[in-house]
């Protein structure tokens, strides 16, 4: 007897204008859960690096040009997970009615919600910031990082740093802003930093200026499109991540590293709320705004600072279990 997994729907988009991070952490999501699920991918949009790493994780995309289009794709007893902030509140009583279990991926808390499971990764958030229903369950805080397994190899090691010269820059999949020049612009101006590694998205438009840079300055390293594991193995290898409070520094806080984090969008407020009440965590509020000698303030302070961090973290494997409880 052929045993058919149940299905679980990612309605998710990714591109240069709503940046690359909802797809980033439905792919570490969905990876965590494959075993035992089949898993769809629904987008309107979606860079060709991602379709590409779905692909080879052997997950399905589907393309649509509209929401009717993923509504006839769905049936009982699936589940759907909704990551973005178009599907408001009636969107998810249709798939309600349709008889589809579903999770909500979200940041802002600013709607009422019919999901079945409510996932926020972002520090200090409660149950009593919804308005939800009376079954409603909840995965909330930095416990639930949906982050990819590789991230969570040494999280048992204490780190600690007497010198800070080693830094890793990122600032997400598209970064319209080129905020990492204007951060880079301030740590080339260290002597101390001996090394400064950044990382570019696939949908980076200002690639060919950080090259520019890279081939004046010997210190600098640049990387696109890392996998998780050499993303992992870069930011052990660092001390200081600069970084905006969206995934990515959760990314680096569990890799135990020293961050300087702050928004670009204000999607980013709760992140870097919960993370900025832990050691080592120093916020510099909007990127969009701050000033480099505020940026070059800060790094200096580091400078003569001994820091030792540890923080423990379970490994994803719980999400396998809370998604079988959901079917």
């Amino acid at each position: 007897m052929i045993n058919i997994k149940p299905t679980i729907f990612f309605r998710v988009d990714g591109n240069q204008l709503i940046g690359l991070g909802h797809l980033f952490r439905c792919v570490a999501l969905s990876v965590s859960v494959k075993v035992d699920f089949q898993i769809v991918f629904v987008c309107k949009h979606i860079p060709r690096s991602v379709s590409t790493q779905l692909k080879e994780n052997g997950f399905l995309l589907n393309c649509i040009s509209n929401e009717s289009d993923f509504f006839n794709l769905l049936s009982s007893p699936s589940i759907v997970v909704l990551d973005g902030y178009g599907f408001d509140s009636d969107y998810q009583r249709e798939i309600k009615r349709i008889g589809c279990k579903l999770v909500c991926i979200d940041d802002l808390h600013d709607k009422e919600f019919f999901a079945d499971l409510i996932i926020n990764h972002a520090p200090g958030t409660l149950p009593i910031h919804y308005k939800a229903q009376s079954y409603t369950k909840f995965a909330l805080g930095i416990e639930y990082a949906l982050l990819r397994a590789d991230f969570f190899k040494n999280t048992s090691l204490t780190r600690t740093f007497d010198l800070i010269n080693k830094v890793f820059i990122c600032f997400g999949g598209s970064d319209t802003e080129n905020i990492t020049l204007k951060v880079l612009s301030s740590v080339i101006n260290f002597n101390f930093v001996t090394e400064i590694h950044i990382v570019c998205g696939s949908e980076f438009l200002y690639y060919d200026q950080i090259i520019e840079y890279q081939n004046q300055d010997f210190r600098l390293s640049v990387y696109k499109n890392l996998s998780a594991i050499q993303l992992s193995e870069l930011m052990n290898k660092c001390q200081l991540a600069i970084v905006p409070a969206s995934t990515i520094s959760l990314e680096a806080f569990v890799c135990q590293m020293i961050i300087l984090t702050g928004y670009t969008i204000d999607n980013q407020l709760g992140i870097l709320d919960g993370l900025s009440k832990f050691d080592c965590v120093y916020s510099i509020g909007d990127f969009n705004k701050v000033e480099l000698y505020e940026i070059e303030k800060q790094i200096e302070f580091f400078r003569n600072k001994t820091f030792h961090i540890q923080r423990n973290f379970n490994s994803n494997e719980k999400w396998l279990n809370i998604f079988k409880e959901l079917i």
